[in-house]
């Protein structure tokens, strides 16, 4: 089996907690991803510690798109564990202070990994894998869409944590 990560790739990740990948969404594709968002996001108002979580529900081609680009395979390859389920999605157009507040969001074991692509900006299509030790570290840019993904080996189920990579 061809990797889609190098040696050194996977080094700096288990050191870092974190690595930066340019490219692993088109343009176009985080686009029509932020405008499928745009259409689910308000059924959201009123329930503000629900916004934007679990989109991949009510939008398949969140999954699909995991699937096709191969983010679940990187996330194995960085990992070292599969089969991997999306145990959790969250899109966004701005936080506080703009860093990210994980132990309120998502709290991640070293079975986890996560991935936060910028759908939108300057660096649209660009995604960083993140660990455990990793992701204190992440910041965004206000105004600009994300979609936070995080990958598990737990068993959850299947209905709504589908498997990305096996």
């Amino acid at each position: 089996m061809r990797s889609t990560i190098d040696h050194e790739q996977r080094k700096f990740f288990l050191k870092n907690g974190w690595i930066e990948f340019e490219s692993l969404l088109q343009k176009e594709e985080g686009n029509a991803l932020v405008k499928e968002i745009g259409k689910i996001f308000p059924l959201y108002k009123g329930s503000p510690e629900e916004e934007g979580r679990f989109l991949s529900r009510y939008i398949p081609q969140i999954v699909r798109l995991i699937r096709k680009k191969g983010l679940g395979e990187i996330a194995f390859e960085l990992l070292g564990y599969k089969p991997l389920r999306l145990a959790y999605d969250h899109a966004f157009q701005s936080l506080p202070d703009g860093k990210l507040q994980f132990p309120d969001i998502f709290p991640m074991t070293h079975e986890e990994c996560g991935l936060l692509l910028h759908l939108e900006g300057e660096k649209a299509g660009h995604g960083i894998f993140f660990a455990e030790k990793g992701r204190e570290s992440l910041y965004i840019d206000l105004n600009h869409w994300y979609l936070l993904l995080v990958f598990t080996r737990k068993y959850l189920n299947p209905d709504f944590h589908p498997i990305v990579y096996q």
